[in-house]
């Protein structure tokens, strides 16, 4: 996959793009709205491309602390596993999943949700829901930027659904339902198909 290809999935420029001897790193970071200044709830993706035949070509991908606090070994194998039987559709730009079998002891409760991604924005509307707003670093447009919504049950610790959009992606993730979609905005244009 070359850097532009990228880019163009992401919809957006990389925060960042460095050259690191020959290697090229391009890293997109999702900036908490209003968060600490010093960076600890941001979520960076760095990307890193090695030059052949005269394209930058991606080599690596690393995740940040905070997204691998979150998405521990195992829940990602689960995750995985699950992608794998998924039903894909290119027309409707989506991915179905089904997750009736996934661990949700695997993933954080309240407690470990606040230490990773710090204090949520308040919420008076609902109150057993989490809800985080980003921006894509160094961007400002409205379609650069990323929204975390955690819903808990009623005890307040076991996740009952994650609705997230970063960029041009859409994901909701009904734990009760055992069902998650992923979307994708892949043209501008809702007429042109693949």
């Amino acid at each position: 996959m070359l850097d532009d290809d990228i880019t163009w999935l992401a919809g957006a420029q990389p925060s960042e793009q460095e050259m690191i001897g020959d290697d090229l790193v391009m890293t997109y970071i999702a900036v908490r709205k209003g968060g600490a200044a010093d960076g600890r709830h941001d979520l960076p993706i760095e990307l890193r491309f090695v030059r052949l035949d005269g394209e930058y070509r991606l080599k690596e991908g690393a995740l940040s602390r905070n997204i691998t606090d979150m998405l521990t070994e195992d829940l990602l194998i689960q995750i995985m596993q699950s992608v794998c039987k998924s039903e894909k559709s290119l027309v409707k730009q989506q991915i179905v999943v089904d997750i009736s079998t996934l661990d949700r002891s695997l993933l954080p409760g309240r407690a470990e949700i606040t230490r990773i991604l710090g204090p949520p924005k308040p919420d008076p509307g609902f109150a057993h829901r989490l809800v985080y707003d980003y921006q894509l670093k160094n961007r400002v447009a409205s379609d650069q930027e990323a929204l975390i919504e955690i819903y808990l049950d009623d005890s307040d610790e076991q996740v009952n659904r994650i609705r997230m959009t970063y960029l041009r992606y859409h994901l909701d993730a009904d734990l009760e339902k055992g069902k998650a979609i992923l979307s994708v905005e892949l043209f501008e244009d809702p007429d042109v198909q693949i």
